[in-house]
């Protein structure tokens, strides 16, 4: 199996992770290649949700000492009912942002070769918006559909794929 191939396997998974977000023009799927040949595959935020009538209609704020959240009607200053939060989501659309920064794209994987030429390019998701869902979020359904298409693709069963990169 060439990185390419297994590259864009990985774009498919987190594509399909991230239907939704992609369905309504808020996130697209992107492979990049870096100077050492590796392919990095990233999720980029392209779009941001508004409201088309009254986009500044709460307040949002989190008490850190408590870890609590706070939705303030900013027309009354009064707690806002859950209803009226939700009905407010539910309006909202997704526009395209005017500049996409940094901060707008999630590096998922890293795919290169070893060091000795194998049959299996290795895969890396060192400090990656992958890591963080297998490892600590322990997101079943991305483990589930990770851990699957490592074993459709017959992908090196008898070690780990995944490596820190240095």
């Amino acid at each position: 199996m060439n990185k390419e191939k297994l590259a864009n396997e990985l774009s498919t998974l987190v594509g399909e992770q991230l239907q939704s977000e992609i369905d309504c023009g808020m996130v697209k799927i992107k492979q990049t290649t870096n100077e050492d040949g590796m392919i990095m595959i990233k999720s980029i935020t392209i779009g941001e949700r508004v409201h088309p009538t009254d986009d500044d209609r709460f307040d949002f704020d989190f008490d850190l000492s408590t870890h609590t959240s706070y939705v303030t009607e900013k027309a009354t200053g009064e707690k806002a009912e859950p209803e009226a939060v939700k009905q407010w989501f539910s309006e909202q659309v997704v526009i395209p942002k005017d500049k996409v920064g940094k901060y707008d794209t999630e590096s998922w994987f890293c795919v290169g070769h070893h060091e000795e030429e194998s049959k299996f390019p290795f895969i890396s998701n060192d400090g990656l918006m992958s890591h963080c869902l297998l490892e600590e979020y322990e997101d079943n359904a991305f483990h589930t559909a990770f851990h699957s298409l490592l074993e459709r693709l017959d992908y090196e069963p008898d070690s780990s794929c995944l490596f820190v990169r240095y």
